[in-house]
């Protein structure tokens, strides 16, 4: 991979300069080396004492964890467990959810708490082994630490607890909160401290009685995992009705073939061997057949058309743009940008930091990654490049996860949606003539995130589109946060760290470019480390759910190294010169010290289901849904691959452990569901599917979506869009807005069926 690192010009710069660091320096490298070192010994010793502190009493809590993952019982290694007095639960219920779902809260009573003691925990812990009760999942994190003035410790933890009952009771619960642990003074023989008492600061309990909905079929699972990006492209390639799926970087496309059966085939004749990063499926050319596009490191743009005869892709591919700084082009989007009739082609790029480019400057509003490419469509398979006149060029070097090109505001003209790594969520509202203005700053606030994913679609139901963008949340940060230390002379980076370390947001469209921000109470916060995203209507009730794959390294332990990269890593990036920093990451880096220590980053972090309840908010149902998967996510698409009107789901997940690539089809088992529409968009000769928005008009409602090509982290999601209509028994019209503004319309369409349309019709 460095060898093909270095035909690139940035990259052959970066990484020669690297290299001169080494050899240029290499009687003081060590002395270097130990310089750095020191130094983070010494604000170890001095700004963040508490917080190695923390670490030594954090080890507890995840020797615990550790336990209860490998244990075939995990409610006996609770028996022996020195957990001192637990506070005593006092439920009340608080709300009866949609799909047989309680939620319970713990109100302790108000005088004085009431704590089970040793004795008793031991009691109630035997009367659920015997009962024939087991913990399924925990997770703890540590996101508080103090010492009082007395020398007393305490901790807070967000903790979740997944229960399932007796076999044959098809029960489950899911306990999640934060606790307060006060520890002891003294440590065990294994140099461990243990709790003196747990209390709760908040504690909620989940319960569901039933068969959960998702069937997980083993498809492709075990295969070697080249690389933990891996690209998903979910489309209709024969438009035969049912979505077929392709794995880009495999040449690999899977036909379905009907009841979740499919047949695997080579997909290109002409396949280059290089990475590719990113893939489209769409009618670029307007020819009324959909082309094959990759975006692929040291190869550059390349377009594949289909043999007219056969429909096979057979035929060599066409390049269409050259390599330049092409290392990572990891999102592509297509629509018509400058109104024009032709749809063009963004690219964006993510450098991951610690390679090349190191750690990203400043980590809140980077803008230092590789650039980001604008292909305006000129016809014939011909682009222009055009970052550098569109509005886009003072930020065309975010490190890009996700783009989309999509009529956001429904003014009537394109804009462009990016979600970034170590920057923000920026949107940039079109003129319909290919000038770009950034409204970033605009439209949306507190929008700082360490981003991945974005999905665009009307999340509470009010005909206007909404903007989610997800993010990673980290447990760390808001340790760092809570305990009110800082470093001085870093004042407007640890102002930031707010924004940075909260996670996903959901922006509610309000017309005319106005998005109001959408108050989770910290719920999207408790997220993890998102990677994939995909919108799903699991019910058919109307609003929007969303499924989430999350994780980053895990390896055979939970220590994360998380607390090195908030505590120095962050910091370093800003005070320290590249020169040290290249020679720490070589010697002491995120790489090395994980695999030196059998350390994880982000580790056994569950997938997650955030139901839609409308009012009630967005709740994680995934485990009471059979969901909940813990292996590192990846990518994932919802897609109805039975056309049974229930969206299913693929998900791509990672075994840090053994390198492999596990690829997973949940199907959806429901029986009891809303009413459904489904649209599937065709393509035509002179006319664009990509961006279109489908407005669905019912009685009492009015609902959206729009055509969106790259909202999703490493996947193409398809064209056949999905609509819950719950208990409706008709719709009025489904209304088709084209890229073009013509607008299409279907009077009384039939329900529980998907229509195929086409532009013009």
């Amino acid at each position: 991979m460095y060898f093909r690192m270095c035909k690139h010009p940035l990259l052959s710069r970066t990484v020669s300069a690297v290299i001169a660091i080494f050899v240029g320096f290499s009687t003081e490298a060590q002395d270097e080396k130990e310089g750095l070192a020191l130094k983070r010994q010494q604000l170890d010793e001095g700004v963040w004492a508490d917080q190695v502190l923390g670490e030594t009493y954090g080890a507890t809590i995840i020797d615990l964890w550790d336990k209860l993952r490998e244990a075939e019982k995990p409610l006996e290694v609770l028996q022996t467990y020195r957990l001192g007095m637990i506070e005593k639960p006092h439920w009340k219920l608080n709300r009866r959810l949609p799909e047989k779902i309680f939620e319970f809260l713990h109100k302790a009573p108000s005088r004085s708490l009431q704590y089970l003691k040793s004795y008793q925990l031991q009691t109630l812990i035997n009367q659920y082994i015997e009962e024939g009760y087991n913990i399924d999942q925990v997770d703890f994190r540590h996101i508080g630490f103090e010492v009082s003035a007395n020398g007393a410790a305490t901790s807070r933890v967000e903790f979740e607890f997944n229960v399932s009952g007796p076999s044959h009771t098809l029960y489950r619960r899911s306990f999640r909160g934060v606790a307060r642990i006060n520890w002891g003074n003294e440590k065990d023989d294994d140099g461990l401290y243990s709790p003196k008492s747990i209390s709760f600061e908040e504690l909620r309990q989940y319960r569901r009685t039933g068969k959960t909905i998702f069937k997980v079929r083993d498809w492709l699972g075990g295969s070697d995992n080249r690389s933990s990006y891996v690209y998903l492209l979910v489309e209709d390639f024969d438009l035969d009705g049912r979505p077929d799926i392709l794995f880009p970087r495999e040449n690999m496309l899977y036909r379905n073939v009907g009841d979740f059966r499919f047949d695997p085939r080579p997909f290109l004749k002409h396949f280059t061997p290089d990475v590719v990063d990113s893939a489209l499926f769409v009618d670029i050319d307007l020819d009324g057949v959909r082309e094959y596009i990759t975006a692929t490191r040291g190869v550059g743009v390349l377009v594949f058309e289909p043999n007219r005869k056969t429909g096979k892709f057979d035929q060599k591919p066409k390049l269409v743009s050259k390599p330049k700084s092409f290392y990572a082009p990891q999102s592509m989007s297509v629509g018509d940008v400058n109104g024009d009739g032709l749809p063009d082609l963004f690219i964006g790029q993510h450098m991951e930091p610690y390679v090349a480019g190191l750690i990203p400057t400043p980590y809140y509003d980077s803008n230092d990654g590789l650039a980001s490419r604008l292909l305006l469509n000129q016809g014939n398979l011909k682009f222009k490049e055009s970052i550098a006149n569109s509005g886009v060029a003072a930020k065309a070097r975010r490190r890009n996860r996700s783009s989309s090109i999509v009529d956001l505001d429904q003014d009537g003209s394109i804009d462009l949606v990016l979600t970034n790594n170590f920057g923000r969520v920026d949107v940039f509202s079109g003129d319909g003539e290919g000038l770009l203005e950034d409204r970033s700053s605009e439209w949306l606030d507190k929008a700082e995130m360490l981003g991945a994913a974005h999905l665009i679609s009307d999340f509470n139901r009010d005909g206007r589109l909404d903007l989610f963008a997800f993010a990673k949340a980290s447990e760390f940060a808001k340790q760092l946060e809570a305990s009110g230390v800082s470093r001085e002379g870093f004042e407007e980076s640890e102002a930031k760290r707010s924004n940075m370390m909260s996670g996903s947001r959901l922006w509610f469209g309000q017309g005319d470019g106005e998005f109001d921000r959408f108050e989770d109470g910290g719920s999207f916060s408790r997220s993890g480390w998102i990677h994939g995203a995909a919108e799903i209507d699991f019910n058919n009730d109307g609003m929007p759910d969303v499924y989430l794959t999350n994780g980053y390294i895990s390896k055979e332990t939970a220590r994360d190294y998380e607390e090195r990269f908030w505590r120095h890593d962050l910091y370093d990036s800003e005070s320290e010169s590249k020169a040290d920093i290249a020679r720490h990451i070589a010697t002491d880096g995120p790489g090395r010290f994980i695999k030196e220590n059998n350390q994880s980053w982000a580790p056994f972090q569950k997938n997650q289901l955030w139901a839609n309840f409308g009012e009630d908010g967005f709740v994680d149902i995934a485990y009471l849904m059979g969901v909940s998967r813990e292996l590192d996510g990846r990518a994932t698409v919802a897609v109805d691959l039975n056309q049974d009107g229930k969206p299913d789901l693929i998900s791509l997940e990672i075994d840090s452990v053994e390198h492999e690539l596990n690829v997973k089809i949940l199907e959806n088992t429901m029986v009891r569901v809303g009413n459904w529409i489904g649209v599937q968009l065709k393509p035509a000769k002179k006319r664009s599917t990509a961006g279109a928005r489908v407005r669905l008009i019912g009685e009492d409602f009015e609902t959206v979506k729009a055509n969106v090509f790259g909202d999703a982290y490493s996947a193409q999601t398809s064209s056949m869009l999905h609509f819950g209509i719950g208990s409706a028994s008709s719709v009025k019209a489904i209304e088709i807005v084209w890229a073009d503004g013509v607008v299409s319309r279907i009077t009384s369409p039939g329900i529980n069926r998907y229509h195929a349309i086409v532009p013009g019709d």
